[in-house]
């Protein structure tokens, strides 16, 4: 768009576009404490319920979200370590090979903080964080937390499960094929990494299973069609009305204005 200035020179206006970002978590109904960590741009989650929003350009934003891995011990911590790399490194990621050594420098930390007293042997998270850049997103996941596209009405899963697949139900289960941390000796992981590309109207959701366990992709996708307004707390309360047997954390990253 161009404008006059005041000596009559054409001058170009920028204009700022920018994305919100709606974070919310629970415990759910059956775990007595949060193990789910929530990041956004400099702000995070703790061990509470919680739900709120951020504004931000979309020249450069970014998220995580981390599930401590339930059963294991200190799990609240490994998520808390999988945050702590994400907020060094995420807002510095350009490429594919950065959010991928993300990934391992969160795999390494977990271990540093087991090995160090901080938290307990075999203590555990999974992982999945976005960088976005104006209409270029880059992902990377490691366990079972996900990561959604949703582009007109078609909800895309961006990231990849590493879990074992159950034949009998033709779902997922839940025993990880790989984690950060969760073991007993640092082992090497492979990150699953990807490049995708975002219209003006797409939405990007991260969330950890406790949602996806609770409501399937279809209610999903309508209610990010749907609550514009608060689409973080409308999936928490799907899931929790769906029983909310774990932890649940959502992340939504909406379109652009």
């Amino acid at each position: 768009m161009q404008r006059r200035s005041a000596e009559g020179r054409s001058e170009v206006a920028v204009v700022s576009l920018r994305r919100q970002i709606w974070v919310a978590t629970h415990r759910g109904h059956a775990r007595p404490t949060n193990q789910d960590r929530a990041l956004a741009l400099s702000r995070r989650t703790n061990d509470g319920n919680e739900s709120w929003s951020v504004s931000a350009g979309d020249t450069c934003l970014w998220a995580a979200v981390a599930d401590g891995m339930g059963g294991h011990e200190a799990g609240n911590i490994a998520s808390d370590v999988a945050i702590d790399a994400a907020c060094q490194l995420l807002p510095e990621a350009r490429s594919e090979r950065e959010m991928f050594e993300l990934a391992e420098v969160a795999n390494r930390m977990t271990f540093q903080a087991m090995f160090s007293g901080e938290g307990r042997m075999r203590m555990g998270s999974t992982l999945v964080a976005t960088s976005v850049r104006s209409n270029i997103g880059l992902l990377v996941n490691v366990g079972d937390s996900r990561a959604y596209l949703l582009s007109g009405r078609q909800l895309r899963l961006l990231s990849k499960d590493d879990t074992l697949p159950n034949a009998r139900e033709g779902r997922r289960q839940h025993m990880l094929t790989q984690s950060l941390g969760g073991l007993a000796f640092q082992a090497p992981i492979t990150p699953h990494v990807a490049r995708f590309h975002l219209d003006v109207a797409d939405q990007i959701l991260l969330c950890s299973d406790g949602l996806t366990d609770m409501v399937d992709d279809e209610e999903i996708a309508d209610i990010l069609l749907s609550r514009p307004d608060e689409p973080a707390i409308s999936l928490i309360n799907s899931a929790l009305q769906g029983g909310g047997r774990d932890n649940i954390t959502a992340i939504v990253i909406g379109r652009r204005y």
